[in-house]
C-alpha cells in the first residue's frame, strides 16, 4: 500500500506487529503508524485516528480515503458502522472479516441474516463479498471462515439520509 497510495495510516494494537511494521515501512514519508486500538469505545472511533485522517486529507483535496484492512472479528462491526457514520466516510472499504458478518452485511430483505446492520450499510453503499477464505489460510487458525468484503459508499444513497447522525445513533444500538 505504501508504494501505491499517497498516504497510509496503519492502526495496529499489537505492539509486536506495530514494531515489525515500523521496521518494514516506518521510514517512508507517506506512512503514519499508530499503535493503538481503532476504537475509543463501541460507538466511537479513536480521536487520534480521526485527527490523522483529517490531517492526511487536508494536505491534498484530491486524496480519497479508502480502508483496506484485516479487521479483527471483535471490532469489525463497530469499525465499519462508525466509519459509515462519519461526515466524510471512506469512499470504499475492502476488508477481511468473519464470513457470518459478511453474510449479515450483504443480506437481502426477508433473509434470516437481514437486519439493522444490513439496512445501515446497504442504505449508503453497494456491497459484495469478493471471496471466502477457509480457516487454514490463517495462523493461528480461526474456527470460522472469513470473507473479503468490498463496500463502496454511494453518495446518492447517502444524500437520501436527511439526518445521518440521528439514524446512526438509533441504529447502532441494534448491532
Amino acid at each position: 500500500l505504501a508504494e501505491r497510495a499517497a498516504y497510509v495510516i496503519s492502526v495496529e494494537i499489537d505492539p509486536k506487529l506495530h514494531a515489525l511494521a515500523r521496521q518494514l515501512v516506518g521510514q517512508k514519508p507517506n506512512v503514519c503508524l499508530l499503535c493503538q486500538d481503532a476504537l475509543r469505545n463501541k460507538n466511537q472511533l479513536h480521536p487520534q485516528i480521526i485527527e490523522s485522517l483529517r490531517h492526511a486529507l487536508e494536505v491534498d483535496p484530491q486524496r480519497r480515503f479508502k480502508l483496506v484492512a484485516n479487521l479483527p472479528y471483535g471490532v469489525a462491526t463497530p469499525v465499519i458502522t462508525n466509519l459509515l457514520g462519519l461526515r466524510a466516510p471512506p469512499v470504499s472499504i475492502t476488508a477481511t472479516i468473519q464470513r457470518e458478518l459478511a453474510d449479515r452485511i450483504v443480506a437481502r430483505p426477508g433473509s434470516k441474516d437481514y437486519g439493522a446492520l444490513s439496512v445501515w450499510v446497504q442504505s449508503q453503499c453497494r456491497v459484495r463479498i469478493e471471496r471466502t477464505i477457509p480457516p487454514q489460510a490463517f495462523w493461528p487458525r480461526p474456527k470460522v471462515f472469513s470473507a473479503i468484503i468490498h463496500i463502496e459508499v454511494t453518495p446518492e444513497r447517502r444524500s437520501r439520509m436527511t439526518d445521518l447522525d440521528h439514524y446512526h445513533a438509533c441504529i447502532r444500538g441494534l448491532f
